[in-house]
């Protein structure tokens, strides 16, 4: 199978410069028709996980990660990722996503293990934004950091990417918040996120990288994530 439509040297170069000076980067319509309805034939969301006040009328995947699909979309991948993100990132995780009304995402800086994240859109019945802050976040927390609300990021420093059905945007979610705003409209939104990291674990670098905890008001306990 074809994962991906066949892209042109010098258009991969683009999308790498644009990243290196960005720290993100939108593809547009390379998702090719063939993998496209697979996903939408072949993977199902939970309910139950509309269940957990912490996600926020998100889905996951019902198999969250372990599908064969998912995996076997980051493994063929890889190469094309490693021609715009850089060739020493290897791949960490990944799961399948479903956005429905009232689903939201807090401003948040990824963990260790997503230093680059990706959102695959294979599905959408109209535009669901992921936005990201310009601002670079020397990010040393052990955790997840997150703050309550996208109204404390300045305007002029907010970025929207606008990943529609085909579309792959990939971005660095570690050193820069990013987020989705409430959705109020009746759209289905549904993604791969696949997730990349260069820094291995049991180094030097990983115990720095990882060296301060985050502090309870901005962590997954505190009251943020119990709306």
């Amino acid at each position: 199978m074809k994962f991906l439509k066949e892209l042109k040297k010098e258009d991969l170069e683009k999308y790498k410069l644009f990243f290196e000076q960005n720290d993100y980067v939108l593809v547009k319509d390379i998702l090719t028709d063939e993998f496209k309805d697979l996903c939408v034939n072949n993977i199902t969301f939970d309910d139950e996980t509309l269940k957990d006040k912490s996600q926020f009328g998100r889905k996951h995947d019902k198999d969250f990660g372990k599908s064969n699909i998912i995996s076997e979309f980051q493994k063929n991948t890889l190469e094309f990722y490693k021609q715009i993100i850089g060739e020493k990132y290897f791949t960490t995780f990944s799961f399948a996503m479903e956005y429905i009304k009232n689903a939201e995402v807090f401003p948040h800086l990824d963990f260790i293990f997503n230093e680059v994240s990706s959102t695959i859109c294979y599905y959408d019945t109209g535009s669901y934004p992921l936005y990201i802050c310009k601002d670079y976040i020397e990010n040393n927390y052990n955790g997840r950091y997150s703050i309550k609300s996208s109204s404390l990021i300045p305007e002029d420093k907010k970025i929207e990417i606008d990943i529609r059905c085909g579309d792959i945007g990939i971005f660095n979610g570690r050193n820069h918040l990013h987020w989705r705003e409430k959705l109020t409209e009746d759209i289905n939104h549904k993604c791969i996120l696949s997730h990349y990291s260069y820094t291995k674990p049991n180094t030097e670098e990983y115990k720095i990288k990882t060296s301060e905890n985050v502090t309870f008001e901005n962590s997954v306990s505190s009251d943020i994530y119990k709306k």
